[in-house]
């Protein structure tokens, strides 16, 4: 098996409408599976181009995922965890709307409990403990779907 190691390859595209642009990136592994596929849009003003970072996530199986979900709650990186929602919830909330709830939220720790287990070839699950800043905390059935070929979060249930 070889190790899951990102070749420098990156394909971008840039394209300028009216001083809108957008970035296409998709990542590859060695063996020449896709990791995951993000694009980023920006803006012109002038001569200074504002664009946000582009993250590289690896969404390739539920447990992954998982992790990931927890470790942004952890680092407060909301808009880090808005481009690991399902299409469903991004598609719903707006992603500033989606940033400033979590921003007001009270998360302070996010723990995974029990690794994730598959449903079935789109769904898998898995169980999270949250930590509020009072102290208080409660654990969550984490909901994990497949799309295209990357496992994104959907959604919490409590137990």
């Amino acid at each position: 098996m070889r190790p899951a190691i990102f070749k420098n390859f990156f394909r971008k595209r840039s394209r300028l409408i009216g001083g809108v642009f957008f970035i296409f990136v998709t990542a590859f592994l060695i063996n020449g599976e896709v990791k995951s596929s993000f694009q980023q849009l920006g803006e012109v003003k002038g001569n200074k181009i504002k664009s946000g970072e582009i993250n590289v996530y690896d969404l390739s199986a539920p447990a992954s995922t998982a992790n990931l979900v927890c470790e942004l709650l952890n680092n407060k990186n909301y808009p880090g965890l808005y481009w690991v929602v399902s299409k469903d919830i991004s598609e719903t909330f707006e992603k500033e709307s989606f940033v400033q709830s979590f921003k007001n939220g009270s998360i302070k720790i996010c723990e995974i409990k029990e690794e994730a287990e598959y449903i079935s070839n789109e769904w898998a699950k898995s169980t999270a403990s949250i930590t509020n800043n009072d102290g208080s905390g409660e654990e969550y059935i984490m909901v994990l779907k497949k799309e295209d070929q990357d496992w994104r979060f959907y959604g919490t249930s409590t137990n």
